[in-house]
């Protein structure tokens, strides 16, 4: 039960910010919002020593972006990561370069309506679609019988789904949201397995492709997640 609780301090030292600044007031209605992902910052600088959030969690949207209508507002989301690092071979004189890479992208497209619940408060329900996309290769992660064994898979998912979050109003500009969501998902996943030799006097061994599968399911999306958003 900590991260209720250390939900409410952040909404309560953002608040008292947000009364010292004063509101800001504006004749025209802000139309865009940006948010990025806050949960790092309150996971690091404000549990007190205490965390129910993932230590490995990492931001599934590096940011968000949405445009803002009378009838309910376009949500977008863009996540991904990137890396990459070579491999040490055990043997001398082999001149083969190992690397291992993966990457990942997820882009999300939704609608929105929005109702206030309070002053400060926002509940707001939609749906999404998503598409998400895994890959990795490994050239080297282990040796056999005078050849790295490398692999290269990659993941496609579609999915779509309602959502259903929260926002707290720090001013006009400024707030605190959280969403969960339920997701059908479609996953597609394909991949091989190769063989570079150590010695060049070695036979070529030619690539293994793995069967491809096809998975349906249904995942809930926990509100973990706390975005910083900023209207203009």
């Amino acid at each position: 039960m900590k991260t209720p609780l250390i939900i409410f301090l952040v909404f309560s030292c953002f608040t008292v910010l947000a009364q010292v600044e004063g509101s800001e007031s504006t004749s025209e209605e802000m139309k865009n919002e940006i948010g990025i992902d806050a949960t790092g910052f309150i996971k690091q600088y404000l549990s007190f020593g205490y965390s129910d959030y993932p230590q490995n969690y990492y931001p599934t949207y590096f940011m968000t972006y949405r445009r803002k209508f009378d009838a309910g507002n376009i949500r977008v989301g863009l996540g991904g990561d990137y890396q990459t690092r070579n491999i040490l071979s055990p043997y001398a004189g082999d001149s083969n370069k190992y690397r291992t890479t993966s990457y990942s992208m997820i882009f999300r497209l939704g609608w929105e309506w929005k109702s206030n619940i309070g002053k400060r408060w926002q509940v707001y329900y939609g749906g999404d679609v998503r598409y998400v996309l895994n890959y990795d290769k490994n050239d080297a992660p282990f040796f056999n019988g005078g050849y790295a064994n490398g692999y290269e898979n990659k993941t496609k998912v579609y999915q779509v789904g309602p959502i259903l979050g929260f926002r707290f109003k720090l001013n006009k500009r400024l707030s605190l949201r959280t969403e969960s969501a339920l997701y059908l998902s479609y996953v597609e996943q394909t991949g091989r397995n190769y063989y570079k030799a150590v010695n060049p006097g070695l036979p070529f061994l030619p690539d293994e492709n793995t069967d491809p599968s096809f998975i349906t399911s249904i995942g809930y999306a926990q509100p973990i997640s706390v975005f910083f958003t900023f209207d203009f």
